[in-house]
Order: C-alpha cells, then structure tokens, then sequence
C-alpha cells in the first residue's frame, strides 16, 4: 500500500501503523498487569501467614470487684510468672466488673490468653488534670492550657489500691488452662486497704 499507508507491515512515511501500536500496547499493558500480579503474591502470602501465626490461645473472662462492688474501666493484665510459657495479656472491665483478655500475637485474633501461670494486675487512676475542649462550642477550643510550673506534678488518684497495679506488689495470680477460663478463679475481690507484700 502507498500514499504513506501500510505496505508489508510499515508506512511510507516511516512511523507504525496504527493498528501494529494498538497490539503492541495491548501486549505491554498485559505484560505489566502479570508483573505486577507476580509481584503481590508474595506480598499477600506473607499477610495472610501473619495473621494465621503465633500461638493458641484460651477464652479468658472474668470479674474485678473492690470492696465488694464492680470496678469499671479498670485495666487488667496478666503477666507470664516466671517460667511459664504465657504470653502478656490485657483487658478492660465493663460497667459490671467483667473483662475478657485480649492477646495480640495468636492465631484466633487476640481472643484469648495463652495457658499458663500468671500475676494479674489491676489499674484505674483518675488524673486531676483541667480536661481537654470538647469540641468549636467550647469557650477554650484553640488554647493550650498553661505550661506547669518546675514544681508542679501530675495530681493522680488511684481509684484502684496502687499495689494491685505493680506486678511486684499484686497477690492476684491466675492460671490459664485448656478450653474456657472463668468463674471463682478468675474473679478478683480487691480491698479498699490493701497492703503491699511483705509489709
């Protein structure tokens, strides 16, 4: 073909046809999709083994009471003793003292603690810190509350005993085993006058 059309496969005037630019470009577009597909299995592969990794873990659920009455929004954690194979566990008290553990390496998602031995202990403070603006309505929205003075400290009050909070000074202890873990064992009565061990 002449007139600066295709003739064997090229143009007169010596650029690609057209039709031969679509094909070629259909055909690196295909080659740059498998690559890029090539390249994400591993990637995926290796997400996927993560969240499937790390060790069993047993249904923890349990109650906080001080003084004979449910603690609300205390902090619960359960620490391995020494020479168990747990691992560290936390958990947060509902409005009636109950709280489930949570792991964060495990291969059900964290629902659970591992067996084992542990110290639990057992945290709430109030900080009596002027509270943060809630929001544009509030008259002190944009300001920074005045910098502390070089004697002033943080006015903390432990609404839980603070010897339940260190694991050095914590009585509560609690064993995971197979299957569900709950009832008189897990249920922690606190005191309002509790005393470190050893003193």
């Amino acid at each position: 073909m002449t007139n600066g059309v295709e003739t064997g496969g090229t143009s007169t005037t010596g650029e690609m046809p057209a039709g031969t630019a679509v094909r070629r470009m259909v055909r690196l577009d295909c080659v740059g999709r498998i690559l890029l597909a090539a390249a994400l299995v591993p990637l995926v592969a290796a997400t996927v083994g993560c969240g499937k990794g790390g060790p069993a873990v047993q249904m923890v659920e349990g109650v906080v009471n001080l003084d004979g009455q449910p603690v609300a929004d205390a902090s619960v954690f359960f620490s391995p003793a020494p020479g168990s194979s747990g691992m560290p566990a936390a958990g947060k008290t509902g409005s009636d003292g109950r709280f489930k553990l949570t792991t964060i390496r495990s291969k059900q998602g964290g629902g659970g603690a591992v067996a084992g031995d542990y110290v639990v202990t057992v945290s709430k403070i109030q900080n009596d810190s002027p509270p943060l603006p809630s929001g544009p309505e509030d008259p002190n929205y944009g300001k920074f509350p005045p910098a502390p003075g070089p004697n002033d400290k943080p006015k903390i009050k432990y609404l839980v005993p603070q010897e339940y909070g260190d694991a050095k000074t914590s009585p509560l202890k609690a064993t995971v085993g197979k299957g569900g873990n709950s009832g008189a064992g897990f249920t922690f009565d606190l005191k309002s006058d509790a005393k470190p061990k050893g003193k």
